[in-house]
């Protein structure tokens, strides 16, 4: 089963990024955009976003190895551009894609949200798991992601139907 999840820029009071398939937990993709940020481009968290979400518009099968616009199987099919916009964090969603992770990378700083469901069917929304600073240490993956999953536990728990305890 896939962890999908967005490399993300801020838009107003939401955010604009670009779909990832696969190992989009923290302790992959969260990891590997600091990874990137740090080594690649020192630091310089714009420089990043125009590499790895600007120049490839139909996202990622595999971050950062097979995008789904230069892979040779899907390069051709002009119909796989896969942008999400949300307008607010707390805007409720529908996707048929369902993000549980979105890495929203500003500069100088990553913020990680984690989808939760809520109580109408197949309705999600994010909440800010943690703000990750580019000039810190690097932080502990495992920790976030198991912060990020208990809120979405906890979540489930409050939000559940009462048909479904």
């Amino acid at each position: 089963m896939s962890t999908r999840s967005t490399i993300a820029r801020p838009r107003g009071d939401g955010w604009e990024g670009g779909y990832m398939h696969s190992d989009g937990y923290p302790t992959g993709v969260g990891q590997e955009i600091w990874k990137l940020v740090h080594e690649k481009f020192n630091g310089d968290g714009e420089a990043f976003l125009k590499e790895y979400l600007d120049k490839h518009p139909s996202g990622w099968s595999i971050f950062p190895d097979n995008c789904y616009c230069h892979h040779p199987d899907w390069a051709a099919r002009a119909d796989h551009k896969t942008r999400i916009t949300v307008s607010s964090t707390e805007d409720k969603t529908d996707t048929p894609l369902h993000i549980e992770w979105v890495y929203i990378v500003a500069p100088g700083v990553m913020t990680i949200l984690k989808s939760f469901p809520l109580p109408e069917p197949d309705k999600y929304a994010w909440c800010i798991v943690t703000q990750v600073e580019f000039s810190d240490v690097e932080p502990d993956w495992a920790a976030i992601e198991k912060r990020g999953e208990d809120m979405c536990h906890n979540a489930w728990e409050k939000n559940r139907p009462s048909d479904a305890a």
